[in-house]
């Protein structure tokens, strides 16, 4: 034991059965003043009558000296001969971890690994004054978080004091390449150190590629909607590969030499509905890849009329009705162009169009309405249609009506 440091105490344990007696101790002998017992700390054995019939004594050892010491433990049951020894305090202390080797991590701001715990724990005889450091041409690689008080006691669990504590490491790179370094704990007191070594491995970051926006709108089957510019980054300006998958998506070029860089990606659609793609870069130096997705939606204009036929009342000759509003509504999924609204057939003269339309561009859901009057010149059945040409399919309505000659 260290001179001048108490043991963990051992326990000396007597009974009188049957019958119970008080118990006298005392310690003698040349190194009498060593060893101790606390009678307040007696664990004492009741028998079934209430008698004490024994008890256990903590023993204590608290060297003076170096070397060897004895005493004896007198008791009015028998002697016990003690004895210890007295030594030098003994600086001990060992580091252990689970580390992961190689210690890969890509580099570049804000990127580190999780940390590492490597325990301290003091397994020598002395308390211990320490300091830790990351030594080495790399350690600005590596992050060190301390959690060890500068003195750490010895271990002694039986009087619940703690002789280990904790270290945390990170690696955070920087740069590319092998990155070793070392984690040095030091005792300054005695001088004595431990060492752990840390193999990490700078990689280079993933590529990018970003598209903004990331969707076309509504496009029209067999038209072209961009292009959009996707911007393409690698580390170090590494040059890179594009691919896109997905048919309706095209890209303007498929490398880079340097990077950063920009493309173009066009949609054209051949079906209807949404269709997805993805936008792939490779790092021709690293040959890490990443991607992004795209997306589209290919549609067709569509005409719709309400109401689609338009039957006018029998009316005189010469005179003209009240005006039939007919609604016209895009109810396809991509912009509608209107280039005519007109009325044709054989008896188109006998019918008069108001036409607030605008002739251009209807967008999905959106309509405008135009009306028609029935004027007749000549009497009969007359009929006619509206029809209208756009980018959409044809759609016509058909127009009735029954003209008389007035009574004279």
């Amino acid at each position: 034991m260290v001179v001048g440091s108490p043991s963990v105490p051992q326990t000396f344990s007597f009974d009188s059965y049957p019958n119970a007696v008080n118990y006298q101790l005392q310690i003698t002998g040349p190194d009498a003043n060593d060893f101790s017992f606390d009678p307040t700390s007696t664990v004492s054995f009741i028998s079934g009558n209430g008698c004490v019939t024994g008890c256990s004594i903590p023993i204590y050892f608290t060297p003076s000296r170096l070397g060897s010491h004895t005493a004896n433990l007198v008791t009015n049951f028998g002697n016990v001969m003690l004895a210890g020894t007295g030594s030098t305090a003994v600086p001990s202390f060992v580091l252990s971890g689970n580390i992961p080797t190689p210690l890969c991590q890509f580099y570049g701001p804000g990127a580190a690994t999780f940390p590492i715990l490597i325990t301290v724990t003091n397994n020598g005889s002395t308390p211990l004054n320490l300091s830790a450091a990351m030594t080495g041409a790399n350690a600005s690689q590596y992050i060190l978080t301390k959690d060890c008080p500068t003195t750490l006691s010895v271990a002694q669990p039986a009087v619940n004091q703690f002789g280990s504590c904790s270290l945390s490491v990170t690696f955070a790179p920087d740069r590319y390449g092998s990155l070793p370094a070392q984690l040095k704990v030091t005792d300054s007191t005695s001088g004595i150190s431990q060492t752990v070594d840390f193999m990490g491995f700078g990689q280079y970051p993933l590529p990018t590629v970003s598209i903004a926006p990331s969707a076309f709108g509504d496009t029209q089957l067999g038209s072209i909607a961009g292009p959009i510019t996707a911007t393409v980054t690698a580390p170090g300006s590494h040059p890179v590969t594009i691919s896109v998958q997905g048919d309706p998506f095209r890209i303007s070029a498929t490398s880079c030499d340097a990077t950063p860089c920009q493309i173009g990606v066009t949609f054209a659609p051949t079906v209807t509905g949404l269709v997805s793609g993805t936008l792939t870069v490779q790092d021709v130096v690293s040959g890490s890849s990443n991607s992004t997705p795209v997306y589209g939606t290919g549609g067709a204009p569509a005409v719709s009329l309400s109401p689609s036929v338009l039957s006018f009342a029998t009316r005189n000759t010469s005179t003209t009705s009240i005006a039939q509003t007919v609604a016209l509504t895009n109810s396809g999924n991509a912009p509608l162009r209107i280039s005519s609204i007109s009325i044709t057939g054989t008896n188109l003269a006998e019918f008069i169009q108001n036409n607030n339309c605008i002739i251009g561009s209807i967008a999905v859901g959106e309509g405008c309405t135009f009306s028609i009057s029935f004027a007749p010149s000549e009497p009969g059945d007359l009929s006619a249609a509206v029809q209208i040409l756009s980018n959409a399919p044809p759609a016509a309505i058909e127009l009735t009506g029954t003209a008389t000659v007035p009574a004279p």
